[in-house]
């Protein structure tokens, strides 16, 4: 397997085994985006909390010239 399959299969399985870790409270759930033809990945989560909409991106991974850029909020 070449490195770009390596990364890309590594990074979906590290942000899905994240994705399925329970929140402790509200009913919130997460998701993992991917563009694999852009090698981009993000985690991203939604839902509720109470009255308090939650929306928003915990991950955002690329793949940028063989290199893997991490963002994280």
């Amino acid at each position: 397997m070449d490195t770009l399959e390596e990364y890309r299969e590594n990074i979906y399985q590290i942000l899905t085994s994240h994705a399925k870790i329970p929140y402790s409270y509200g009913e919130i759930k997460s998701e993992v985006v991917v563009s694999q033809d852009r090698n981009h990945y993000l985690l991203m989560i939604s839902g509720w909390d109470g009255n308090l909409r939650i929306h928003g991106c915990v991950v955002d991974v690329e793949i940028i010239n063989d290199k893997i850029w991490i963002g994280a909020r």
